[in-house]
């Protein structure tokens, strides 16, 4: 007797766990989460060479423009500096070892010099995001004085733009 009474329990245990089960709330639901990371990058994408007119030796100066474009992701701050050039002291390099001295601006009037981070004249903006609809073109303006002896031949310096972000 004590043998049925014991598996008529344990049947019993059984099928209250089993109808549990198939008694539950229908349909049954659970949570994840979907997240992606996106990281902060800056590029430079062009930095165009400025190539002044060929001119005459004259008394005065020669002016140029070139630009810097650049890309960030969206809310990325950063400054845009420029170097002294190869030649530490933005003088281009000619003939007989000339030089004709040059000056690289941040506007069209000429002022402020585009410099270092170092020096606190470089540019800063803020990206809007990556592909060519963000992209932000910054323009540099050149100013190349003549003094009216300079030999003929080519002068050239090469200047290094500094993204940082």
């Amino acid at each position: 007797m004590n043998l049925f009474k014991t598996t008529l329990l344990a049947t019993v245990v059984a099928a209250a766990g089993f109808a549990g089960t198939a008694m539950a709330a229908s349909p049954l639901t659970d949570t994840f989460e979907v997240r992606i990371e996106i990281q902060e990058t800056c590029e430079v994408l062009i930095a165009s060479d400025i190539v002044f007119d060929a001119t005459i030796p004259e008394p005065g100066t020669v002016e140029q423009e070139g630009e810097i474009a650049v890309e960030c992701t969206n809310g990325t701050a950063y400054s845009l500096s420029l170097n002294e050039g190869a030649s530490g002291n933005r003088h281009m390099a000619g003939p007989s070892s000339q030089e004709i001295a040059y000056e690289l601006y941040q506007d069209s009037a000429r002022t402020p010099v585009w410099g270092t981070d170092a020096d606190n004249k470089h540019v800063t903006g803020e990206g809007e995001g990556l592909g060519s609809a963000y992209r932000i073109v910054h323009d540099v303006y050149a100013v190349a004085p003549l003094v009216g002896n300079e030999e003929p031949g080519d002068y050239s310096d090469v200047a290094t733009a500094t993204l940082t972000f």
